[in-house]
């Protein structure tokens, strides 16, 4: 018995710890203030590299005089359908959605291609199914199953809903996510008295990103055949997941602003043609009906804001976050 009573004690006891840590902390779309918060950032990895929260309250408290909390809620491999789970199960933590804004990031004037799609759709991306885990709930279940997700991905986000109260079973990828970043931090704060400060050049490496001019064409050309996959074929945007969540906002007593969020020059590139210009008028219109406002910072970049070619670099986040809160103070939105 004892080769069965081993493992199981070391279980318990992994589970017990779980708990405990998880009691100290929060996961995505949770927060242990909820009624602090002020702005919410809806957005893909472009939002979650390139919204400063820091940078953005303090800017707004100088134009305003006022506190207000931001939070970035921003994450890759994220969905529509996620982010729905998310901020509905958050607004109700909150108690409403009285005086909170909830910004919603636009790509050129289109959402991400992770964000088109109707409940019929699939509700996660094939290979993250992580993203419903804590989001899920009862009411959820069934429309889920006549959802058109994979028949291996239903299976597993209903394993973790069904074991929900294991820690190890339901936060097992927020930890490994945490735990990659934590390390990533500690690593870069070892190596920063040892590694020297990039030189400033016109070709190479700078900040990840291969600046030589070749490089660059390359990418480009790339990018140019691949045009129409940066489209998101929407035709009836009232039918998309997106028009339930500004609608779920309002009605909780919110408000939603798209906002223009920086896009590198070389996927710029792959927003064009006909069918992205269609996809751009009909959400327009749509925004319009909505009665949902728009912000475009007009936030000038180049090359070097993007070390991958496609998510601003941490001082260009910075700047852009300052640039929208003035942008939003402009508008007067506070106000409306």
């Amino acid at each position: 018995m004892q080769w069965v009573a081993v493992p199981v004690a070391i279980v318990l006891l992994a589970e017990i710890a779980g708990h405990a840590l998880l009691n100290r902390r929060t996961e995505w779309y949770e927060q242990s203030a909820p009624k602090s918060v002020d702005f919410v950032f809806v957005g893909s990895s472009r939002v979650e590299a390139g919204f400063d929260e820091k940078a953005f309250q303090q800017r707004l408290f100088e134009r305003t005089g006022e506190f207000h909390k931001a939070w970035n809620v921003g994450a890759g491999n994220s969905t529509m359908a996620a982010h729905y789970l998310g901020i509905r199960n958050f607004i109700g933590d909150r108690g409403g959605a009285e005086g909170l804004t909830v910004f919603f990031e636009l790509d050129a004037g289109i959402p991400s291609q992770l964000f088109a799609g109707t409940w019929k759709d699939s509700w996660v991306r094939p290979d993250a199914p992580y993203v419903l885990s804590g989001r899920f709930r009862n009411e959820d279940v069934g429309p889920f199953l006549r959802s058109n997700t994979s028949p291996q991905n239903k299976a597993n986000i209903l394993t973790r809903f069904g074991l929900r109260s294991s820690s190890l079973v339901q936060y097992r990828d927020g930890w490994q996510s945490n735990l990659m970043k934590q390390g990533t931090k500690a690593v870069e704060k070892a190596l920063q008295p040892i590694s020297p400060e990039p030189e400033a050049v016109t070709s190479g490496q700078i900040n990840g990103l291969n600046n030589d001019p070749l490089a660059i064409e390359a990418a480009k050309r790339a990018n140019r055949t691949a045009s129409r996959k940066l489209s998101v074929d929407v035709d009836d945007w009232e039918a998309e997941i997106l028009a339930d969540f500004v609608r779920l906002v309002q009605h909780a007593g919110g408000k939603v602003v798209f906002v223009e969020v920086p896009v590198g020059h070389v996927i710029k590139l792959r927003l064009s043609g006909a069918r992205y210009e269609k996809d751009k008028a009909g959400l327009a219109r749509a925004m319009k009906a909505w009665g949902t406002a728009e912000l475009d910072p007009q936030f000038t970049t180049t090359l070097h804001d993007f070390p991958d070619l496609d998510h601003l670099s941490k001082p260009a986040a910075k700047r852009f976050s300052a640039q929208l809160a003035d942008t939003y103070v402009d508008a007067d939105l506070q106000r409306t």
